[in-house]
């Protein structure tokens, strides 16, 4: 027979997983303020998240852990790289790593003159961009990882995807996903109990000149990026085993530390 107490652990369980996001759409907010124009920009993106069931909304102003609160992903591509765009600040960096290390999923996209302040964020996570830059279609891609192979049934595979004036990534920490004449273009860490994504280049996205995310791959990397990203509850049937309020990421995540 149950126990009382078993069954308010179980109930107290249940109101910690809703807490933490179990119900209802997860959330995504991408940078409008580094990018110019990141809402035009990433239109395409932004119907296609929410096609995917996720609220998805703009951050148009400096980046601080009270407006990250309640996010379950961050999106920023190509930071301080159009010239007249915000650098990214010391403060923000931080504060960014603070929200991932915390629980947060962030997608973090390159390119040439973004290097310095990609850098600030994922250099303490052990990948930095560099200044070498690589255009082509990437199809050395690492199997086996949720953003490469998805997480549903059947796998839903990246096979291909196109960069233009892309950085390489050198790593001394985190997981190659993908590589372009040998050199590293898109990693993944777990820092604390979060996760990051850093890509080379930020074209992928579009519409630059064109809607690129129609291309090759671009879509399906994109919706298995953010499903990698958004943090999982433990679901119902471990919390009536375990009786543990705990919030874990998918079983597909594989530790990258």
């Amino acid at each position: 027979m149950v126990s009382r107490a078993a069954v308010l652990v179980s109930a107290f369980c249940v109101i910690c997983l809703v807490g933490a996001g179990g119900v209802g759409a997860q959330s995504v907010l991408i940078d409008d303020y580094h990018l110019a124009d990141a809402d035009a920009v990433t239109q395409s993106l932004r119907e296609l998240l929410e096609l995917e069931g996720y609220n998805v909304s703009y951050n148009p102003g400096v980046i601080s852990e009270p407006v990250l609160a309640g996010y379950d992903v961050f999106v920023m591509f190509y930071p301080g790289g159009g010239g007249s765009d915000p650098d990214l600040t010391n403060a923000e960096a931080d504060a960014l790593a603070n929200w991932v290390e915390s629980g947060g999923g962030l997608w973090l996209g390159g390119g040439t003159g973004a290097e310095t302040n990609c850098n600030k964020i994922t250099e303490r996570w052990g990948i930095s961009y560099l200044n070498s830059l690589y255009s082509g279609v990437v199809t050395d891609i690492t199997a086996g990882h949720p953003v490469t192979d998805g997480t549903s049934l059947p796998a839903s595979s990246v096979s291909s995807f196109y960069m233009n004036a892309c950085n390489s990534l050198s790593l001394t920490s985190g997981l190659s996903l993908a590589r372009y004449s040998g050199h590293d273009v898109m990693a993944a860490s777990e820092p604390g109990s979060g996760a990051v994504v850093a890509i080379g280049d930020s074209v992928l996205i579009g519409p630059f000149d064109e809607d690129n995310l129609g291309l090759y791959d671009h879509e399906q990397l994109a919706i298995n990026t953010v499903a990698y990203l958004v943090p999982e509850p433990v679901t119902l049937a471990l919390l009536a085993i375990g009786g543990l309020c705990l919030a874990r990421r998918g079983v597909w995540r594989r530790s990258v530390r």
